[in-house]
């Protein structure tokens, strides 16, 4: 009786059922929890949910049944878990209402995640925070995720965008336009991956469709928070130029290449006062040094 307990306690955490999953586990003996617990939460994570539905039946989130799993481990038990499957872990918190914790889980469970798990995480940030069919959008929740995620991470994320997916994100911060999302990511990007986004053929397709909506504050959002080095707009500028020999007479075009050569000035005028800050800093520490000399030989 007591392994058709067990095998019933599975099958209805694999199927994502809590009701059943709680009824079975109360069936079985404090030896049998222990034994069966780490393994069924295990098994839930990896098996496809849809083969344990029937016909016509509905596929119900299994974050509750994990969450409930999670809670009945010790805290060593759980670490155990979050190091064999992290990124499956961390996606259940996604599910609602398990939003509010999911930040907390990611602080935790982010130094588990290896670099072959991002496109699971990434695939399913974009299928479960902006999802059309399920009617919302959680930009707020993005904003704070990519901010608290490793610089290799939000590396991995440029290449997925440098690469032609049929949604990538930005097409949703634009199509959207998510001006404070589009600054954040930016903003938390290498000077060197902003620029290889904002040089792909994929992004520029996007400053294209900007350009013919005549979206300028969004133009203006992307290039300027790009371009912080006179460097970075010598880049950019030589790759616009290549990529619009076809249209650059036209008004639209001209317009942005204005855009452009005002975000370049602005670029150069902020390292010519980065390089006079750094100037002044020295002459100061210089002339400090050399008033302690002063002071040290008068008093010998």
């Amino acid at each position: 009786m007591s392994s058709t307990y067990q095998s019933f306690f599975k099958f209805s955490a694999c199927k994502g059922s809590k009701a059943a999953t709680e009824y079975f586990f109360r069936k079985l003996t404090d030896k049998e929890r222990d034994t069966v617990l780490f393994r069924t939460l295990c098994a839930a994570l990896k098996r496809d949910l849809r083969s344990y539905l029937l016909p016509g039946e509905q596929e119900k989130p299994r974050s509750d049944v994990l969450c409930y799993l999670l809670s009945l481990m010790t805290h060593e038990q759980r670490m155990e878990v979050f190091k064999k499957h992290p990124s499956s872990c961390l996606m259940c918190f996604l599910d609602w209402p398990w939003h509010d914790l999911f930040l907390d889980m990611a602080d935790l469970i982010w130094k588990f995640i290896p670099k072959s798990r991002y496109e699971h995480v990434l695939d399913t940030l974009r299928s479960n925070i902006f999802s059309p069919s399920l009617g919302y959008y959680l930009p707020d929740l993005f904003q704070k995720f990519f901010m608290r995620s490793p610089s290799d991470f939000r590396k991995y994320f440029v290449d997925r965008e440098c690469m032609y997916y049929p949604i990538p994100f930005f097409c949703k911060f634009i199509y959207d336009e998510d001006a404070e999302t589009i600054k954040i990511v930016l903003r938390n990007l290498d000077s060197c991956d902003k620029v290889r986004l904002l040089s792909g053929n994929e992004f520029f397709e996007l400053l294209c469709f900007l350009v013919e909506k005549e979206k300028w504050h969004l133009v203006e959002l992307c290039i300027g928070e790009a371009m912080r080095s006179k460097e970075d707009w010598e880049i950019l500028k030589k790759v616009y130029m290549e990529q619009t020999t076809w249209c650059r007479g036209d008004r639209k075009w001209k317009r942005f290449f204005e855009l452009l050569d005002g975000t370049g000035v602005s670029a150069s005028g902020t390292k010519c006062s980065e390089d006079e800050t750094l100037t002044k800093a020295k002459r100061i520490s210089s002339e400090e040094e050399e008033f302690d000399l002063t002071k040290k030989h008068k008093r010998h």
